[in-house]
């Protein structure tokens, strides 16, 4: 029986142990984020007789034209990168 990891070249394998490595980090910071709340409406649209729920609908609104949309939008914005 050959071993799994024999037919992987030494790059491909660096690269997964790197990646293997990098996990924890990513998902430490993955818990950190914080996100702005974001309301969500009983909006709900029939396209060929499929119903399909479309609770951000209101965030679709022009920011210059919505001031709740604008206010989300500046809190998203102060939101830390992922990364």
């Amino acid at each position: 029986m050959r071993h799994p990891f024999r037919r992987l070249s030494a790059p491909r394998l660096a690269a997964f142990a790197l990646a293997v490595g990098l996990l924890p980090l990513l998902e430490g910071a993955q818990s950190r984020l914080s996100y702005p709340p974001t309301r969500r409406v009983e909006q709900v649209d029939v396209f060929h007789g499929v119903s399909v729920a479309d609770p951000y609908r209101w965030l679709e609104d022009d920011i210059h034209q919505s001031a709740e949309v604008q206010s989300w939008v500046e809190a998203e914005n102060r939101s830390p990168p992922a990364i």
